[in-house]
């Protein structure tokens, strides 16, 4: 009903109903396994009729669907090579084309929502908001969370040169006395994370394009990148008992602890290009066209380019494109802080509450607010409050400026 008052037609909600009912029974299939032919482990559907429906969802020939879960097809030398698949494999091909669907169809409404309420874009301005949802840093911290946390570092950089050094430039600028405020820079641990060549995210995508990669190498070659003595970068002498290669980084949070031994799995998180083709050629037009050829290409139309684009690559661009939207907005901030544990009403917990402050920057923002002038009015607004104390030979030929200084020398 929703979709139907912003604009969508009853054809389109079937469709959009139809994908969703295709990503709930590809993530609700079962497979065995045996030796085929060649004794290798071959895997196989095991209820022929979940994978029925996920097929009238698709509008794919069933036969097809199942083929390209359990099967991969690479071109070597001009010729066709057809590899079956494990079990694991084929949930994991599963898994990923029921992620392709849901996340392409996602960004899809979102572009028509936006087509039906919105004018062309440039045309008129915009209010965005943005939740941002914190740093992270649980018991055990994966792949998702060093994503989150590169992005609340970004994130931060951008409040640190909104709050802290345009702030201090503008003092310097105007001349006012104040004292220089020393603040935490969060540049160096973005650059850990995101150099080229050398960040984590390079390095691990240089691990996800090896056949042979592993998450004790990638830590391996990441420690080699980083200089002497960092501060910033730590890998623990001692594992936890339930093993797993670990590296911990120093953010402007905080300590985090990241356990990587699904870091190259998550990393990559491969759409075969068969299921791409599949999908692409689809009797649902609406469907079909959330993979175009592009997409297949993109996806690994050969062996070799399977790892091209890798979730972490995106995540990075899908960033880097809402902090060129931040940059080009004027920014206002709301901190939301948690008052307690409990999540009750009248009760503060002092040291939970000055931890919040101090992680998000807001000490350091405070002092500097605090050195020089902490209220300010436009020139406007000032001279009709006070304007009547610049006097009669203020307002002869005067520039609102130098009203305004004189009512400021009247006050003072």
């Amino acid at each position: 009903a929703a979709l139907e008052v912003v604009g969508f037609g009853p054809e389109e909600v079937q469709t959009l109903r139809r994908m969703l009912s295709a990503v709930l029974h590809l993530t609700s299939l079962a497979f065995d396994e045996a030796e085929d032919s060649h004794g290798q482990r071959a895997a196989a559907v095991r209820d022929t009729a979940a994978s029925g429906r996920a097929a009238r969802c698709l509008q794919v020939p069933q036969t097809a669907l199942e083929e390209g879960l359990t099967s991969r097809t690479t071109i070597v030398g001009g010729e066709t090579l057809v590899k079956a698949l494990d079990a694991v494999q084929a949930a994991d091909a599963a898994d990923a084309l029921a992620k392709a669907v849901y996340g392409r169809m996602f960004e899809s409404i979102v572009a028509r929502i936006n087509q039906l309420v919105g004018g062309k874009e440039g045309e008129l301005p915009f209010i965005g908001i943005l939740d941002i949802f914190g740093f992270e840093a649980f018991e055990t911290n994966s792949f998702e969370q060093l994503c989150i946390n590169f992005a609340n570092e970004m994130l931060q950089a951008q409040f640190n040169a909104d709050t802290f050094r345009f702030q201090q430039a503008e003092y310097e600028a105007e001349g006012v006395p104040w004292q220089h405020i020393e603040y935490e820079d969060n540049t160096a641990i973005i650059e850990l994370l995101a150099a080229r060549r050398v960040g984590a995210f390079a390095l691990l995508d240089e691990e996800c394009r090896l056949q042979t990669g592993t998450a004790d190498s990638f830590i391996e070659k990441l420690a080699r990148s980083r200089p002497a003595g960092d501060e910033l970068f730590s890998v623990p002498k001692l594992k936890r008992a339930k093993g797993g290669a670990e590296f911990s980084i120093k953010h402007y949070a905080g300590l985090v602890t990241y356990e990587t031994s699904l870091f190259i799995v998550k990393n990559t998180d491969p759409l075969l290009p068969e299921l791409s083709e599949l999908i692409g050629n689809s009797e649902c037009a609406p469907l079909a066209a959330l993979f175009p050829p592009d997409a297949k290409k993109e996806s690994g139309a050969k062996s070799r380019a399977l790892f091209s684009t890798t979730v972490g690559t995106r995540f990075k661009e899908q960033l880097g494109s809402l902090m060129s939207a931040i940059q080009a907005t004027h920014v206002h901030y709301v901190r939301c802080v948690k008052p307690n544990p409990k999540s009750v009403s009248a009760e503060f917990d002092n040291a939970l509450v000055a931890e919040q402050l101090r992680c998000a920057g807001m000490l350091e923002a405070i002092r500097i607010s605090r050195a020089a002038y902490p209220h300010r009015l436009p020139c406007g607004a000032f001279l009709q409050l006070f304007g009547g104390l610049a006097g009669a030979a203020a307002a002869k030929g005067a520039t609102p400026v130098d009203r305004a200084g004189s009512a400021a020398a009247a006050l003072l």
